[in-house]
């Protein structure tokens, strides 16, 4: 746990705090540091949660990658309205964001495939996330076919993969305390600029 969480010692601004808090996470090489809940919601209003892995943030939102036909993807075009959980436990920190999220530019997709390992690459074609399959020996088919269509040549990115980039219209940040009395404070988008409160834990 850090030091008190005050609104007289935080930054007007809820991303420098976050940048604050994140760096903190990373420097101490907790494991799953970069993992984040994302929560999105069905056209018929049911929520799914799931693990992503944060890649990017600045002023211009969070962003995570993965397949636009996954079940995900499907729920961020009929509702483009989500939330992303960090917690880590190790320094009794959680920091939530919510916000309407939209894809990320075709190039910066395409950039950070190439980032990955080749076997991830071949993953992205060879699974049709969240869909069904008969079985393990499928997938194993789909990976040998596509290892072979792209045999030693680069692996492209795939039309159906790419990135979402989740613009905050709130951020909360949560710090334990004892006897369950938490500090709560969030900021909610205002104009240009944040508005700050405090809630009760």
């Amino acid at each position: 746990m850090s030091g008190p969480l005050n609104e007289s010692n935080v930054p007007a601004d809820p991303l420098v705090l976050f940048h604050e808090w994140f760096s903190r996470v990373q420097e101490g090489r907790l494991p799953m540091r970069d993992a984040a809940t994302l929560a999105t919601v069905s056209e018929s209003g049911r929520p799914s949660t799931r693990i992503v892995l944060l890649k990017e943030y600045n002023a211009e939102g969070f962003v995570f990658f993965t397949n636009y036909r996954s079940r995900k993807g499907r729920e961020l075009a009929t509702n483009p309205w989500a939330a992303l959980l960090f917690y880590w436990p190790e320094w009794s920190w959680q920091i939530r964001v919510e916000g309407t999220v939209g894809k990320t530019a075709r190039e910066e997709s395409i950039a950070y495939f190439a980032t990955r390992s080749r076997g991830s690459q071949i993953g992205a074609w060879a699974s049709e996330q969240s869909e069904v399959i008969s079985s393990c020996e499928e997938l194993e088919d789909n990976v040998r076919r596509v290892e072979q269509k792209f045999d030693d040549n680069d692996v492209t990115c795939p039309p159906q993969w790419g990135g979402y980039r989740l613009i905050p219209e709130s951020l909360e940040f949560w710090q334990g305390g004892e006897d369950r009395l938490h500090d709560r404070l969030v900021y909610f988008r205002e104009g240009a600029g944040w508005n700050l409160v405090r809630l009760s834990p």
